[in-house]
C-alpha cells in the first residue's frame, strides 16, 4: 500500500481538505477552469489499495471559492456546502453516487469544533 502523499503528490489542484477513511484518502480541491473568471471545485477519492483517482464531485463557479473546512466525512457519507448553491447542505456517497440536498439553508463547517452551525442554531 502507498503511502497518503505518495497517492495525491500527482494533483495538479490547490488541495484544500483531507480525510483518510478506511478504504481511501478524500480530498477537495480549487482549480482552474476553462471560462474566464471562473474557478472548479471538487471532491475526490483515492483508493488506498489501488492507488487509483475518481472524482466524485466537481462543481464550475462563478469568481472565486472560499473553502475553509467544507466538508466531513461520515458515516459513507460526504457532507458538503454546495457553493453553486448558496453554500447549503448536500451530502453524496463516498463512490460518487446518492448525490442530494440536506438541508435548504445556508451552512457552514467550523475549524475547530466538529459541529455544525446553520443560521443562528448551533448543532
Amino acid at each position: 500500500m502507498k503511502e497518503t502523499k505518495e497517492l495525491v503528490a500527482s494533483t495538479e489542484i490547490n488541495i484544500e481538505q483531507m480525510y483518510v477513511t478506511e478504504n481511501a484518502i478524500i480530498y477537495s480541491g480549487i482549480g482552474s477552469h476553462e471560462t474566464p473568471g471562473h474557478t472548479e471545485y471538487s471532491i475526490y477519492s483515492v483508493d488506498k489499495e489501488s492507488g487509483a483517482t475518481t472524482q466524485i464531485l466537481k462543481k464550475e463557479v462563478y469568481g472565486e471559492v472560499v473553502s475553509d473546512h467544507n466538508f466531513y466525512v461520515y458515516d459513507g457519507w460526504i457532507y458538503y456546502n454546495d457553493p453553486t448553491d448558496s453554500f447549503k447542505l448536500y451530502r453524496i456517497k463516498e463512490d460518487g453516487t446518492g448525490n442530494e440536498k440536506v438541508l435548504d439553508v445556508e451552512f457552514f463547517f467550523t475549524k475547530e469544533q466538529r459541529f455544525f452551525v446553520i443560521g443562528k442554531y448551533y448543532i
